[in-house]
Order: structure tokens, then C-alpha cells, then sequence
């Protein structure tokens, strides 16, 4: 249609009226963004906005912020500016009243209803419930009452949490880190947080993990942050999922590549685990070419088969990314599928082996000089994927940390044996690595070797323990032998564990499987490391099944280490017979430190028992204060043995 002839002011003088009658046509947005020009633009400006937003019929507009009672929140919400609501509950004295067509909400009843549910959050529905029906009885009008109104009076005037969301502090400003893991706030959680953080100066972090926001919710969360684009404070963002897409898919990703593309203060995002798709990764990746602040980004998947990237079609996208970026230092791309197969939790293989993809990110990491970090772990990279990284990273000098590792049931990342030579001849040559993650990669003891006699060379780490790590929680990861080997490999290095006094090995088969071929030669290794290392104090090594040749060699290692500082060490279900018990007794008779020990459901039976109490006796200087024997099989005469101990022990505390 032809254009319509516009308003001219041409004729007028350029008067504080003829600026305010010129203000009259337009929209809330642009007025909102005058006010901040300067003191003229911003007296002016608010007395339009406050005639728009806030005149009553009948009665004058007000012209200062004291005066204001009402609110006009529909003009808000279609000018896209919901959370003036709750800046307007912060900074206007005398608000009584929100409106919306037909409906009008009392703010000082509001006030007065309390949110916190008592009812299960996980169950009751988001501002469901007892906290509806209160919020409901402070609001007038018919016809189905418009969510965007009811949250707009929450922010505005609420007191209290809803699922965890804590109203008022965030209106107040004084909340720093708004952390809200699997909360169930779903779309209507994600917008009343939309309509809060733009009046907030003082976040620095969002997590809104695993909350179902789906795309509507992600895109008010979004919006909302594209209007702090100016606040550097907020540094982190998380929004990944977790059985499934927390930000709606390819459709939410949209939005937060559009926020990417302007927010210049977030320095680290995650959206793992939310089914991005191609379309979703390559908005995201086109985003990161131009945004240079971003350093850290997370879109990991899952590796028995859902990739988060869409597979080897969206890895290209992140291939092209990185080839161009020069902010990001750390991303993590493990579980994608990045050569096109994945294993299921039986450990059958599915797909079709491509390199395409890994050749795309190999070729990036020769030219990228940013990243310092790098996961490419449970990606079925095979030998001639990981020939294809290690051969890229011969050449690069910046990366620190890789990823390799592989993982459970059966997932051989980096193709074995065959694998692992391009690794070794990588880590060779290499002058930047320090800290890499081998684990869980089928390994034969002699691969495993292989790579711990380089790292020790170059006092690199083989298990993604970084320098000034204290504490490493390595439980359930079905761990076996030759993993072991390269757990020993980082124990027995100064530089690598030096600051490590936790380690948690529990649950995995160190010596093989249960039903297996036993073996020692795994926890031997990792018993020769603990004759050197002086700075654990805490081992757990319960669930190993390491039988009465393991636990020989642990304790005579622990008891041959004149510099070990082991207070709390835990042998649970290892199949320790009377054998393996004195070799315990010989360890605690000599050891001043430990103070608790963990020997429960093994096979001790009373001579085991008897020998293990005998040598804490004999120990004048033990400071052991927690014991457990308990399922060991005991009899009378054990009983009579830790009877016996006890009451000679002055420092046992608890006993089972």
C-alpha cells in the first residue's frame, strides 16, 4: 500500500511542546531507550510514558514517579518490556493497581500472598495450587486472565519463592548467582525470570538446567538477556538438559544464537544435552563467528545415541566456527557422534564410520590458536579419527587439555591399542598438553605402558586430573587393569597429583571382572605409585574385588611409605580372606595416621578379625577412630578380639 502521510512538526518551534507532542507518536520501546540520552530527553520522555502507562480516566496523568498509582501492563508487554513490571514494583512508592483489558490487579495484595508452596514443586503445577487461588483472589475482571498479566504482578509485587525462584530477592537486586537445577518451572518459570533479571545489576551467573523451558520459555530468557547486552557482570549461562531438550530444541537454539549474536558479557554457556539438531548447532555456530567474548562453550551429548549437534552434518558447523573464532578457549563436543556411530548401554554399535567430520575438526585446531581446552570423549573416533587429531595436534600449540576418554559399557573411543600409538607419538612431540583423559578406552596393559612412559616424561596427566586439583572421583567408570596403569602413571607424578588428597576408585574392576580373569598387575601398579605419593589422605577403593593379592600390595605399599599422610581408607566387598588380613594388621600396626578404615563385607572370618584387632593394639600411637567389620563372617572368638581391642583403643569412636 502507498505510505500514508506522516505528522509534521515543521512548522512548530522545537519548544519542550512540540518535543512532547512529537513524543506523543512514539512507541514505548523508543521512549523508554530516550530516557537515557540526557536529563531533557529523560524529563520528557517520562512524562509521555507516564501519561501513556499510567492515566486514569477522569483523572490528570501523573508527572512525577511518586504520583503513579496505576500501571498499564498490556502496553508493556506488546512494547516487548514485561520487566518494567517489576521495576516499576521496586522504584514506584504508590503502585496500587496493574492493568490489563478487563482485569485489574490489587499490588498490595499481592504483596500479602505467600508463594512458597507447601505442596511437592515436582508435582504441583508452576504457581499452581494454594499460591493460584491466593493470587487469583487479589485480581478483578472475566474471561480467561492472560498468564503474561499474572507473572507481571508476581515480579511486580510477589514476596517469597515459586519453585525456587526467589521473587523478591531477584527484584530487590540481591541475588548474585540464580542456580535452579531441575526445579520443574517449566515455560511460565522460564518468563518470571525473563520479566526479573533486566532490572538485576548484580548477577553474574544463570543455571536453569534440566526445567523443561522449552522454546518459549528459552525465548523470553533470551529476550531478556539480549536487553542487559550492555551489563558485563552476567559471565555464565546454563540452560542444558538432560532425558531430553530443556530450551525446545533446533527452535529455542534460534533465540539463543540471536542473544549470542548481541550480548557482548557472557564469557561461558552451556546447552548440552537439548537436541540442537544441525539447523539449531549451525545457528549457534554462525552466532560464534562474530561474538569474540564467549571462552567456554558446552553442547556435549549423550553417547548411546543422541548427539546434541545433529551428528556429522552439525559438526561441519562447528568445525567452520572454530576455524574462525578467536574467543572461544574451551568447548566440549563429547558424546555427538562425531564419526557417525554411537554404542547402545549393551554395547552394540550402530551407524556408519565416517572421518568427514573429525577430519573438519582436525583441520580447524591447525589454524585455531585460541582453544586451551578441547572434549572430544565417547565420540567413536576409531584409530584413523584419532590418527587425525594427533596429527593436527602436532602442529598446534595453545591446546592444554584433551578429552579422549571413552566410557561405559564398552565404548572404545580412540580405536584401542592401535589408537593409542598416534596418541603416544602425539604427546611426544607436543610442547603444550598437560593434562589429557585416556580412560575407558579397552587399552591392553602394554598400550597402556606405552603412553604412562611418555607421560612421565613429560609429566603429563593420563586421566584428566588437572594441577591443582584435591579431589578425583573416579567411581562407577568400569575401570579395568590397563586403566589402572595409567591412574598409577598420574599418582606417581609430583606435578601431576601433587595438590590431590581424595581419590575415590570404588566400583570398578581394577583387577578385572568379577567373573573374569583376575588380575594384580593394575592395582600392583597403582600399589607402587602409593609408595611414593605423600599427599593422599583419603583412599577408597571399595567394590574392586582386589582379593587378597590386591590388597597384599596396597598395604604393603601404604606401610613401606615413611611420607604417607592416609587417614581415611576403605576396602569394602574386595574378596579379602584371612590372608589379605594380615597384610591389613601388618599396615595398621605400623601406620599412626589412618583414623578410619573400612574393611566390611569381606571374608575375614575370626582369624582375620583376631589379627587386624591384634596389630591395633599393638600400635601405641594409632589414632584410628572409626572401624567396620561389619559381614565378615565373625564368630565368638572375633567378637572376643575386638572386645578385647576396644577396650584398650582410647581413640575408637565408632565401631561396626
Amino acid at each position: 500500500p502507498a505510505l500514508q502521510p506522516q505528522p509534521s512538526l515543521s512548522g512548530m518551534a522545537v519548544t519542550d511542546d512540540a518535543k512532547e507532542v512529537a513524543l506523543g507518536m512514539v512507541d514505548v520501546g523508543t521512549l523508554a531507550e530516550l530516557k537515557g540520552v540526557n536529563r531533557s530527553w529523560l524529563a520528557l520522555a517520562r512524562r509521555v510514558l507516564c501519561s501513556r502507562l499510567s492515566r486514569c480516566e477522569g483523572q490528570p496523568a501523573p508527572t512525577q514517579m511518586a504520583e503513579i498509582t496505576d500501571l498499564n501492563i498490556k502496553v508493556l508487554v506488546d512494547a516487548g518490556r514485561p520487566w518494567e513490571a517489576a521495576a516499576a514494583g521496586r522504584m514506584l512508592p504508590s503502585l496500587a493497581r496493574l492493568r490489563w483489558e478487563g482485569f485489574t490487579v490489587s499490588v498490595a495484595a499481592v504483596r500479602e500472598v505467600d508463594l512458597d508452596e507447601d505442596e511437592d514443586e515436582d508435582e504441583t503445577p508452576f504457581l499452581g495450587g494454594r499460591a493460584k487461588a491466593a493470587l487469583l483472589s487479589c485480581i478483578e475482571g472475566n474471561g480467561e486472565l492472560p498468564l503474561k498479566l499474572l507473572l507481571a504482578a508476581v515480579a511486580c509485587a510477589g514476596s517469597g519463592e515459586v519453585h525456587g525462584i526467589p521473587v523478591q530477592m531477584m527484584r530487590d537486586d540481591s541475588v548474585s548467582e540464580l542456580v535452579l537445577h531441575g526445579q520443574n518451572i517449566g515455560v511460565p518459570g522460564g518468563m518470571l525470570i525473563a520479566y526479573l533479571v533486566p532490572v538485576m545489576g548484580g548477577l553474574t551467573k544463570i543455571s536453569l538446567a534440566f526445567n523443561e523451558l522449552g522454546e518459549e520459555g528459552t525465548k523470553a530468557i533470551c529476550e531478556a538477556l539480549k536487553q542487559n547486552k550492555q551489563n558485563k557482570i552476567l559471565k555464565e549461562l546454563n540452560l542444558s538438559g538432560f532425558m531430553g531438550t530443556n530450551i525446545g530444541g533446533a527452535a529455542g537454539a534460534m533465540h539463543v544464537a540471536d542473544m549470542l549474536g548481541v550480548n557482548g558479557g557472557l564469557t561461558k554457556v552451556s546447552l548440552a544435552l537439548n537436541e540442537l539438531g544441525e539447523e539449531g548447532t549451525k545457528a549457534i555456530c554462525e552466532a560464534l563467528e562474530q561474538n569474540k567474548t564467549l571462552k567456554e562453550l558446552e553442547i556435549s551429548g549423550n553417547m548411546t545415541g543422541n548427539s546434541n549437534i545433529g551428528g556429522t552434518a552439525g559438526v561441519k558447523h562447528v568445525a567452520k566456527m572454530l576455524g574462525v573464532n578467536g574467543g572461544l578457549t574451551s568447548i566440549n563436543l563429547s558424546g555427538n557422534q562425531l564419526c557417525g556411530i554411537w554404542t547402545d548401554w549393551r554395547g552394540d554399535q550402530h551407524g556408519t564410520y565416517t572421518t568427514e567430520g573429525i577430519i573438519a575438526i582436525a583441520n580447524a585446531i591447525r589454524v585455531n590458536g585460541a582453544l586451551t581446552k578441547l572434549s572430544l570423549a565417547q565420540n567413536g573416533l576409531e584409530e584413523e579419527g584419532t590418527k587425525a587429531i594427533c596429527e593436527a595436534l602436532e602442529q598446534n600449540t595453545t591446546l592444554m587439555e584433551l578429552d579422549l576418554s571413552g566410557g561405559y559399557p564398552s565404548f572404545n573411543n580412540i580405536g584401542g591399542a592401535a589408537g593409542a600409538k598416534h596418541v603416544a607419538k602425539m604427546l611426544g612431540v607436543n610442547g603444550a598438553l598437560t593434562v589429557t583423559n585416556l580412560l575407558g578406552n579397552q587399552l591392553d596393559a602394554e598400550s597402556a605402558k606405552m603412553l604412562a612412559k611418555v607421560a612421565k616424561q613429560k609429566g603429563i596427566s593420563l586421566c584428566g586430573i588437572q594441577r591443582d586439583q584435591t579431589t578425583a572421583d573416579f567411581s562407577h567408570k568400569n575401570l579395568k587393569p590397563p586403566d589402572a596403569i595409567l591412574l598409577a602413571s598420574d599418582l606417581s607424578q609430583t606435578v601431576v597429583t601433587g595438590g590431590l588428597t581424595s581419590l575415590d576408585l570404588s566400583s570398578n574392576q581394577l583387577c578385572g571382572s568379577v567373573y573374569g580373569t583376575y588380575t594384580a598387575e593394575g592395582i600392583t601398579v597403582v600399589a607402587d605409585a602409593l609408595r611414593v605419593n605423600g599427599e593422599l589422605t583419603a583412599l577408597n577403593l571399595s567394590f574392586n574385588y582386589l582379593k587378597d593379592e590386591g590388597i597384599n600390595a596396597v598395604c604393603e605399599a601404604i606401610q613401606s611409605n615413611k611420607e604417607t599422610k592416609l587417614a581415611l581408607l576403605n576396602f569394602e566387598y574386595n574378596g579379602i580372606g584371612p590372608g589379605g588380613a594380615n597384610a591389613v594388621a601388618a599396615m595398621v600396626a605400623v601406620t599412626d595416621g589412618l583414623t578410619a578404615l573400612d574393611l566390611s563385607s569381606n571374608d575375614l572370618k575370626d582369624e582375620g578379625v583376631r589379627a587386624v584387632c591384634k596389630a591395633i593394639q599393638s600400635n601405641k600411637e594409632t589414632k584410628l577412630a572409626s572401624l567396620n567389620f561389619k559381614n565378615n563372617g565373625i564368630g565368638p572368638g572375633g567378637a572376643n578380639a575386638v572386645a578385647t581391642m576396644v577396650a584398650v583403643t582410647g581413640a575408637l569412636m565408632t565401631i561396626e
